[in-house]
């Protein structure tokens, strides 16, 4: 590889791909990626092992590379959602519960296409606003956050309560992720994605449906 490809490629990995080491206080090399990676489907394929551990010669030469997604998520955060290993995805708008499973994907770091078409979102259910209302704690994890999506769009698609959402369990901005890697957002961006959601919901009437 060119010296200056060479230089990118290192920044890339070291930027994106590579996972804080607490006990060394510092980042994976690329040697010890590719070696999480690689372990990762040793676990899981352990009959294929030395066909595994062959096949990874090629990319600790850097001569081919396994899936990117796997690379920079691979171990515990795999493993407990595998949806992580996704580059993109794909579905239409034609019930309720493709808002969260959107919402699901897109945090599992999956790319989402959909199809807001009318042949397609005609299919959603009416309206049917809320009349109750109760306290809805939101778990600091993806599930968590999409659950918060479900609960919403289920008190106006199925005239569930209005969730009062708090949000006091989840970790505060820049609080460090030790499973998945990288930093904590903070409550404020799904704040603003629900405050957004329930404000277009209310503009509806009572057996109104969803529009393109």
């Amino acid at each position: 590889m060119e010296t200056n490809l060479e230089v990118l490629s290192d920044l890339v990995h070291h930027m994106k791909y590579a996972k804080y080491l607490e006990g060394k206080n510092r980042r994976e090399t690329f040697e010890e990626t590719v070696t999480r990676n690689r372990d990762m489907h040793i676990k899981k394929f352990p009959e294929l092992k030395d066909e595994i551990t062959d096949a990874y010669q090629y990319v600790y030469e850097k001569k081919v590379i396994p899936s990117m997604r796997s690379m920079q998520f691979a171990g515990t955060a795999i493993e407990v959602n595998p949806t992580r290993m996704f580059n993109c995805s794909y579905l239409p708008i034609v019930e309720p519960g493709a808002f969260w499973e959107t919402m699901f994907l897109l945090l599992s770091g999956a790319g989402v296409g959909y199809s807001v078409q009318r042949h397609h979102v005609e299919q959603l259910p009416e309206i049917r606003k809320p009349i109750k209302s109760r306290r809805y704690l939101i778990q600091d994890s993806i599930e968590g956050w999409a659950d918060s999506i479900k609960v919403l769009m289920r008190a106006y698609f199925d005239n569930r309560s209005l969730p009062l959402f708090d949000y006091r369990a989840i970790r505060e901005k820049g609080a460090r992720l030790v499973i998945s890697g990288g930093k904590a957002p903070g409550p404020e961006p799904l704040k603003v994605c629900l405050n957004e959601l329930q404000r277009i919901l209310n503009l509806k009437m009572d057996g109104d449906k969803l529009t393109p």
